[in-house]
């Protein structure tokens, strides 16, 4: 098991938050992660669609929260540089889209982290 550390600054207050949980990978597909947040709790799937380890890694995670009527998506777009151009976060994208990730709702998040 690894430590991991989500961080991140709140759309509606605009504060800084972080929460650190623990995570696993699978042996096959080595890509397919399990992460959970609090103690106790299910392993979310946090599946790498694609991953640099020296510039990027692409992030995707889908889960039944009421089986059969509602589903909980999450995608993450992971880089080592403040600022991505457009040539690479248009690449980024496509890789979701391959991936059948509708990338319309995605949110750009201001990438001012003190604390890393």
């Amino acid at each position: 098991k690894v430590k991991v550390k989500n961080s991140g600054t709140s759309l509606k207050k605009g504060s800084r938050y972080a929460q650190v949980g623990e995570a696993y990978c699978e042996d096959n597909p080595r890509s397919n992660c399990k992460v959970r947040f609090y103690p106790g709790t299910p392993f979310g799937n946090y599946n790498l669609l694609e991953a640099d380890p020296n510039k990027f890694g692409l992030v995707y995670s889908c889960r039944q929260t009421i089986p059969g009527i509602l589903n909980t998506q999450f995608a993450w777009i992971l880089t080592r540089d403040k600022v991505v151009t457009d040539t690479d976060m248009q690449y980024y994208l496509s890789v979701f889209k391959k991936n059948g990730v509708d990338t319309k709702s995605f949110i750009d998040t201001v990438q001012d982290c003190r604390d890393n």
